[in-house]
């Protein structure tokens, strides 16, 4: 809760405790015990915004883990911010990825903790009240990430951690409003300096899109009726490419709103995890009613 404040900022601390029991067939009777300090401050210089924490974490199995942040903004003018911060996130392996075993995936129990650091650094400008514009940039030093590989299609997928990993990427996002049309537009660029051996897979840590692209657009129909456009395009490295539409149609009603959903309205086949297919073409028909 909160400790202290005045016309310094504010300063918060905590704490948790927490233990964690599974009975399972496939992943046994087991259990762990975990705990948890944080403190965080927050405070306005002038036109500097100040954020600073820190979290210790203390794991039976994996000890103490510190995990300090700090970010800052700063408003140059009103129509320009500047933005950076920095941080380190540690994270124990879950119980499935230490123990769980079918045909097609074996766990690890001697899997270690994964950690990272990250540092982050950008501007927001806004011409206009209606246009934002944000760039950024920025680097995660990333150490045991937790992942299953095996041998190019042949099971199973086994957990390993992967040791270091350096990754790097800029985002780019562009919104306006209109009087009655919103539009947003997003942009990633992701580069890992690890790759994986020849002849191996891997299942999520490397599938991720090394190019992303996403548009939003909302615009008003006739009678009452307006349409949520949605575009996505992932270009990944090791797994094919993809791009996705999805429609939302709706309209309000006195009760409250009625919505037609349509989810990958061009039928692509495509896979998020290697060797699991996603669904084709599907609606939904939803109402949500005022209270």
């Amino acid at each position: 809760g909160t400790l202290a404040t005045g016309a310094w900022g504010a300063l918060l601390a905590g704490g948790e405790l927490a233990q964690e029991k599974i009975d399972s067939n496939n992943l046994g009777d087991r259990d762990k015990s975990r705990g948890a300090l944080f403190s965080e401050y927050s405070g306005d210089r002038g036109r500097l915004q100040v954020r600073a924490g820190v979290r210790i974490d203390r794991h039976e199995e994996f000890g103490w883990e510190p995990s300090p942040s700090l970010a800052l903004s700063y408003r140059h003018s009103p129509t320009m911010r500047y933005f950076a911060s920095a941080g380190r996130s540690y994270r124990a392996p879950s119980f499935t990825e230490s123990f769980y075993e079918d045909p097609n995936n074996i766990g690890n129990p001697d899997l270690g903790a994964e950690s990272s650091w990250s540092v982050e650094g950008g501007t927001q400008i806004t011409p206009y009240s209606t246009v934002n514009l944000v760039a950024s940039g920025f680097v995660r030093l990333e150490n045991n990430l937790v992942d299953y590989i095996r041998a190019v299609d042949t099971p199973p997928w086994a957990a390993q951690n992967l040791g270091e990993m350096r990754t790097a990427g800029v985002q780019l996002a562009l919104s306006g409003t209109w009087p009655s049309i919103r539009a947003h537009l997003d942009y990633t660029l992701v580069d890992k300096e690890q790759t994986l051996d020849s002849g191996l897979q891997s299942k999520y840590v490397f599938t991720h899109p090394r190019h992303q692209l996403g548009v939003r657009l909302n615009h008003p129909l006739r009678a009452g009726f307006e349409a949520g456009w949605r575009f996505r395009l992932k270009e990944r490295e090791l797994q094919e490419d993809f791009a996705l539409v999805d429609l939302v149609v709706s309209r309000g009603f006195s009760y409250g709103r009625s919505l037609l959903r349509i989810r990958n309205l061009g039928d692509e086949r495509y896979e998020s995890v290697l060797g699991v297919p996603m669904p084709g073409r599907w609606f939904t028909v939803e109402t949500q009613i005022d209270l």
